[in-house]
């Protein structure tokens, strides 16, 4: 990511499951929210060969699959969607509302989609507006992926600025698909909270299945 974009991103000065230690960032300076839209779709124009990463990384605490894929839709569904519903045994409904879901994903995302740079977590706890107008970036979930996935994630806890998805969409026009595609990645990071905080958001996801399907 830092050799691949503008953003300030922190060195790694030690790494571990439960803890990851980072270079020091100063805070300060003005909420630069059309650069961090700007600087969002100059990172997701870094461009793979295949949907993954040659390691797996984490997501909170768990264990995130990257195994390559030439396809978008094999990667979300292998990688990101199979290994979080084998828990959720206790909801029948849902399971088989997102096991419909994975049979119609090529309906929503177009199968020549290039694998986009992710930070891969990007909610307002993981960025930061520092000192010369410099936006920082840390605690990434990285990987080549579909670029809505980043955008996907911004919006799950009430958003960000309109101007960064302003910003963001001049440089990256949306699809006629996008609204759709947003919702369908907000699944996953969806999985994950119910995974580590509680099945209170398998409600969010709920809904989400059922305006979709």
């Amino acid at each position: 990511m830092n050799a691949s974009s503008s953003f300030k991103i922190p060195k790694v000065l030690a790494i571990n499951k439960n803890y990851l230690v980072l270079e020091f960032l100063q805070a300060g300076g003005e909420n630069c929210w059309r650069k961090f839209g700007k600087n969002l779709a100059e990172l997701h124009s870094c461009y793979g060969l295949r949907f993954g990463l040659n390691s797996d990384n984490y997501i909170g605490t768990l264990n995130q699959k990257n195994l390559f894929y030439d396809k978008w839709c094999d990667f979300y569904i292998n990688n990101r969607i199979i290994p979080l519903i084998e828990g959720l045994d206790y909801d029948k409904k849902i399971v088989n509302k997102l096991e419909k879901l994975m049979l119609k994903l090529d309906d929503f995302f177009d199968n020549n989609m290039k694998p986009c740079l992710l930070h891969g977590d990007l909610w307002a706890n993981n960025f930061m507006f520092c000192e010369n107008n410099e936006i920082g970036l840390f605690d990434p979930s990285v990987y080549y992926g579909c670029s809505e996935t980043d955008i996907a994630m911004s919006k799950l806890f009430g958003g960000f600025d309109k101007s960064f998805y302003e910003s963001y969409y001049y440089y990256a026009p949306k699809t006629s698909k996008s609204s759709e595609r947003i919702e369908i990645l907000k699944i996953y990071p969806l999985l994950v909270h119910a995974k580590l905080f509680g099945k209170s958001y398998l409600e969010d996801i709920r809904l989400i299945l059922n305006n979709l399907l």
